[in-house]
């Protein structure tokens, strides 16, 4: 049903934008059946509608809530109806282990970094699911241009019922981008450590904010690390030795 809701919305030209569980309406049918209805408006967009930011065109910003958007809504500010695809992942995923997307994420900044360097799926996807269930899912969380549609997902056997086997559900690890970039955004608080768990990082570009605190030691981790730019910021204490090893 939910599908057919995406189907309906986005072939008249629109894009959600705020797909989640609190977006959905269950309502009694006959006997056991229930039926789903897409509820909020509030936050759609036409396809291809560029999303504005407050505060200028760097400022941190996602067209709607953060936990269910997909990575081109962080570097991008066009509205694609595969926004909408990725979200659906993230419910339907919220809905087999009853874990919200990127659970453990520490704030909005740590977020982004997951959402955009992360090669897996927003929370692990179970063993115990079908080959068809795991399919499903990673089309709906594959990069943006090979992101499904949803006419495409609703011929999917997860959805249509039928057999298909599949040697490997889960696609091989694709080449991150090797930049990130979040110049003169006036973000607070600390650096995330995360940032020194993404394995492709070559530049950092981090200048320019208000993070305080001292630079994490993980950062010394990165194996392809050449440029690290933290300038104008409030941070103290040493440089990490472990830089000295990049």
């Amino acid at each position: 049903m939910l599908l057919e809701g995406l189907q309906c919305i986005h072939a008249k030209g629109y894009v959600h934008c705020d797909l989640k569980p609190e977006n959905i309406l269950v309502f009694p049918g006959c006997g056991s059946d229930v039926t789903l209805k897409i509820a909020d408006f509030g936050l759609v967009r036409q396809t291809d509608e560029n999303h504005t930011v407050e505060g200028g065109p760097k400022k941190l910003k996602f067209p709607g809530t953060p936990l269910y958007m997909p990575p081109e809504t962080i570097v991008k500010r066009h509205i694609s109806c595969a926004l909408d695809i990725w979200s659906l992942g993230c419910v339907v995923l919220q809905m087999i282990t009853g874990k919200q997307p990127w659970e453990g994420t520490e704030d909005e900044m740590d977020l982004a970094i997951k959402i955009l360097f992360s090669t897996s799926p927003p929370n692990q996807i179970p063993k115990t699911l079908s080959d068809q269930g795991k399919d499903f899912l990673m089309k709906c969380f594959a990069r943006e241009r090979e992101r499904w549609t949803a006419d495409m997902l609703l011929s999917h056997p997860f959805i249509t019922g039928t057999q298909e086997k599949y040697d490997d559900c889960l696609p091989s690890t694709e080449e991150l981008e090797a930049c990130l970039s979040f110049e003169h955004n006036s973000l607070t608080g600390t650096i995330p450590p995360s940032v020194g768990t993404l394995p492709n990082l070559q530049y950092t570009f981090l200048l320019g904010n208000r993070f305080s605190g001292t630079i994490p030691e993980s950062l010394g981790n990165l194996t392809y690390l050449a440029e690290v730019h933290l300038s104008n910021n409030l941070l103290e204490g040493t440089i990490p030795s472990s830089l000295g090893n990049c």
